[in-house]
């Protein structure tokens, strides 16, 4: 067992419930979990992250868009940078096995997350998503960091989208906003049958 201590109660890490990845937890963890560590002008979550991935993808892969970095709530943010010295501070031979176990940590919690909303985790939607996402956080480091990021031809008009997108975003620099519009945005995709979101009570009102 390895214990994880949340204000939703004690995880297992190597024995994640159906509790512990319902909306309520995965939208509060979210939410106060900042991007880039936190090294942003202004808090930028991952809940908002995601809310912004989802809106740059197809119908049929909002869904996974919305959850595809939901492992975060159990390993946090491990951003390229800090990646990237764990595995310098570890040549030759460890890098490859610390890119690994990070890599396949957050695929096995990815696979029951998945299952539990029973969202669709095929690959043309994870490279969707990829794509969607890797144009999310060129847009963010141009807005937080006025960075000169190299826009590939065919992502032009999808990254002028993702600016626009991300600066209307209104509010959700406040964790409790952007805890708000990650839930809302699971509410809208239940309703349009591109996710199940856990906890639908009887009565067909789902319960946060």
């Amino acid at each position: 067992m390895i214990p994880y201590f949340t204000s939703h109660g004690v995880v297992d890490l190597t024995d994640i419930k159906p509790r512990d990845i319902g909306a309520a937890p995965l939208a509060d963890a979210l939410a106060k979990i900042n991007r880039f560590n936190g090294r942003t002008p202004q808090p930028w979550s991952v809940a908002a992250h995601s809310v912004l991935v989802s809106q740059l993808v197809s119908p049929a892969a909002r869904g996974w868009a919305l959850l595809h970095d939901a492992h975060e709530a159990f390993i946090g943010d491990i951003t390229t940078p800090s990646l990237d010295l764990l595995c310098e501070q570890s040549k030759p031979v460890g890098a490859a096995v610390i890119r690994n176990a990070v890599r396949e940590a957050k695929a096995a919690i990815d696979l029951r997350i998945a299952r539990h909303w029973q969202v669709e985790l095929g690959r043309e939607i994870g490279v969707e998503v990829a794509r969607a996402d890797r144009i999310a956080c060129q847009a963010e480091m141009f807005v937080f960091f006025v960075s000169d990021i190299a826009v590939r031809p065919e992502d032009h008009d999808d990254m002028e989208r993702a600016i626009g997108n991300l600066r209307a975003l209104e509010g959700a620099h406040d964790w409790q906003r952007a805890k708000e519009l990650w839930l809302q945005y699971a509410r809208d995709l239940h309703a349009s049958g591109g996710l199940y979101v856990p906890g639908l009570a009887e009565a067909g009102v789902i319960d946060f």
